[in-house]
């Protein structure tokens, strides 16, 4: 039990971290825009300083994320199971995120006024956020669906009644006209058929 919910905790982390460092390079790039530089020509203005810290906070979020999934996935089996999985959930937080940030960085407080970069926070609310959470009603719907499972009814079948067949009175012992007396109340009784009983009957009544 420990060593699942350390992984779990381990992949939980490492997958909100992986988020958080997305977000935040891809809000100061929005924010940086079109900059570079080169010892021959300078076509764009120089990147500011820590651009480089931002490019790799985007890719190894990227990655990150993907290390998250996978130990998620070797935290083996434990209670019920999620209707949702992480990779859903990273995938629509990745996305919708994403759109956030970009907004935020385009008409935030700190933003630099740039028509390009709203033009781009724009289109990608448009794509990304439909993107991000599409998936989820088809997720929920079918993870239902396998949370409750049908239980099935046990019917017990009654156990037929044993069924006693009286073996008729020994031949030697008594009188036949009582031992017949005693195969009628057999006949009575079910015990016997009424076929048995006129054969008996016939027997005994020949050795009058």
């Amino acid at each position: 039990m420990t060593r699942y919910w350390v992984r779990v905790a381990i992949a939980l982390a490492i997958c909100a971290a992986a988020i958080v460092g997305i977000d935040w390079g891809i809000y100061h790039l929005v924010r940086t825009g079109s900059c570079g530089s080169s010892p021959t020509y300078v076509t764009y203005r120089p990147c500011p300083p820590g651009t480089g810290g931002h490019i790799l906070a985007l890719m190894g979020g990227i990655f990150g994320g993907l290390i998250g999934i996978g130990v998620w996935a070797t935290r083996g089996p434990r209670g019920r199971p999620s209707p949702v999985s992480l990779g859903l959930i990273m995938w629509s937080l990745l996305f919708v995120t994403l759109a956030a940030s970009v907004a935020y960085a385009a008409y935030g407080p700190a933003s630099t006024g740039g028509s390009g970069a709203q033009t781009t926070a724009i289109i990608l609310g448009v794509i990304f956020v439909p993107m991000g959470l599409a998936p989820l009603p088809f997720a929920l719907s079918s993870g239902s669906g396998r949370s409750s499972p049908a239980v099935r009814p046990v019917v017990v079948a009654p156990r037929p009644a044993a069924v006693v067949m009286a073996s008729p009175p020994d031949d030697d012992e008594g009188d036949p006209l009582e031992r017949i007396a005693k195969l009628g109340e057999l006949r009575d009784k079910g015990l016997i058929t009424a076929e048995e009983f006129e054969a008996q009957k016939k027997r005994l009544l020949a050795e009058l």
